[in-house]
């Protein structure tokens, strides 16, 4: 594996080895965010479920300390609704906000370094297959009329390699970059859900399903 992507960095140029580069950046940067993801997922009703269980028992501090040990963004807008559930509701609602836009920044957190690697491994595929086209019109200027294909080939060889690993690159960012954002998405769809619940909570002291339909 290690001497085909050497081979291929030969072939395509210096604009190769850039991509590579680029894309070690890449994988990092997806493996971060996958873990981050993946140790902030939980389930939202259980969880949200045994909280208000312990409000309603008076059991505030605990509850706080739960949240506190919990990473991710529900567990932030549950504590923040914790701590000013006796304010005022504009009070509450804008400390919810602050929360959520804390824990939206964090979410986001290196999504655009990623698409911007994207779009970046793309045009340095095509300006190594352009660097690639000048050299063999070069060649073709030295050799005149009666050029040899063999010395042309492995210009328009290292061209298709610098576009072939350009785009592949590319694809693959920009593959995980719309997986994540999705995932993004969903979750600032739990926060929407959870901060209306406990705001519900707090006013009534009920607590409701996440099957119920914001307005």
């Amino acid at each position: 594996m290690i001497d085909f992507v050497l081979n291929l960095t030969k072939q395509g140029g210096p604009f190769v080895w850039l991509i590579m580069v680029l894309a070690i950046i890449i994988v990092v940067l997806a493996v971060e965010r996958f873990y981050y993801f993946h140790s902030t997922d939980i389930d939202r009703t259980d969880f949200m479920q045994g909280i208000c269980s312990n409000l309603k028992k008076g059991n505030v501090i605990e509850c706080v300390s739960h949240c506190d040990d919990t990473p991710g963004a529900i567990s932030q807008i549950i504590r923040v609704s914790i701590l000013h559930r006796k304010d005022e509701p504009v009070i509450l609602e804008g400390a919810i906000q602050e929360a959520a836009r804390n824990e939206q920044f964090l979410l986001e957190k290196r999504m655009d370094v990623l698409a911007t690697l994207a779009q970046g491994c793309g045009v340095l595929g095509l300006l190594g297959t352009v660097a690639k086209l000048i050299e063999a019109f070069r060649q073709i200027g030295l050799e005149g009329s009666f050029v040899n294909l063999s010395n042309l080939a492995p210009y328009v060889g290292g061209a298709l390699v610098a576009a072939a690993s350009g785009m592949t690159v590319s694809f693959v960012a920009y593959m995980v970059y719309n997986v994540y954002l999705s995932r993004i998405r969903s979750i600032l769809r739990d926060m929407e859900k959870t901060a209306y619940e406990m705001m519900y909570f707090i006013r009534s002291g009920e607590f409701i399903s996440d099957d119920r339909e914001l307005n």
